[in-house]
């Protein structure tokens, strides 16, 4: 469910080198490419949760995603500006 992240993770590095890095735009689209991606899948899946429990954490895991999303957009916007 999670190897679109482990994939990006690879490319990327860490977020305050890709943030710097010359080629930033490439990686953060990525990053957020795989973050989106990653979180259509724990979307799919919780329809298949075992319990209200499990699905309820599900939720909790795809909104986070979107906000991650959300922020690594926003770090990026931001870094940009300042250069």
């Amino acid at each position: 469910m999670y190897e679109a992240l482990e994939r990006a993770a690879d490319v990327c590095g860490p977020l305050e080198q890709a943030l710097a890095a010359p080629d930033a735009a490439v990686r953060i689209g990525t990053l957020r490419q795989a973050l989106g991606e990653t979180a259509e899948r724990v979307s799919a899946a919780t329809a298949q949760a075992a319990s209200d429990y499990d699905r309820d954490a599900m939720q909790k895991i795809y909104r986070g995603l979107l906000a991650a999303q959300r922020i690594v957009a926003t770090l990026h916007e931001t870094n940009a500006a300042a250069a």
